[in-house]
């Protein structure tokens, strides 16, 4: 909570398109944390790391997207982006409750760690092409 806005701003200073990758490393690691955590400090190191992503990828992800639309369609973009995102807050409780009760605890969290690594590496790779794509849509 006390790092959000100074961290927050710091990124948007450099409005670099890796935060996205860093933030989703620090998400998938603060997730993992929680498949081996035995003790509540150590949950709580696990909260703090993945709380951390949230603010690292968040900070830069909806101008990134803002900036990567048509100017006439950047609204529908971070409408889009907005509808996703509660779709993902009805499903993955849905989701991850079968795989809480099917599997447990660790395979949950190890599966959720999993797709946070997996968005890194596609924001990783897609690097170039947002980076290539809002030089050309930056004004002149």
């Amino acid at each position: 909570m006390l790092l959000g806005l100074p961290l927050g701003h710091a990124i948007s200073l450099s409005n670099h398109p890796r935060w996205q990758a860093a933030g989703a490393l620090l998400l998938g690691a603060g997730f993992l944390i929680h498949a081996f955590a035995q003790t509540f400090g150590v949950h709580l190191a696990a909260i703090f790391v993945w709380s951390l992503g949230e603010v690292v990828a968040y900070s830069i992800s909806k101008s990134i997207i803002a900036e990567l639309g048509p100017p006439e369609q950047r609204g529908s973009y971070i409408g889009l982006v907005g509808s996703m995102a509660g779709l993902a807050t009805l499903l993955a409780p849905l989701l991850g409750g079968v795989i809480l009760a099917r599997f447990g605890a660790g395979p949950l969290w190890i599966s959720v760690a999993g797709l946070a690594f997996l968005a890194a590496l596609m924001y990783w790779r897609l690097e170039p092409a947002v980076t290539r794509r809002r030089t050309r849509a930056a004004p002149a």
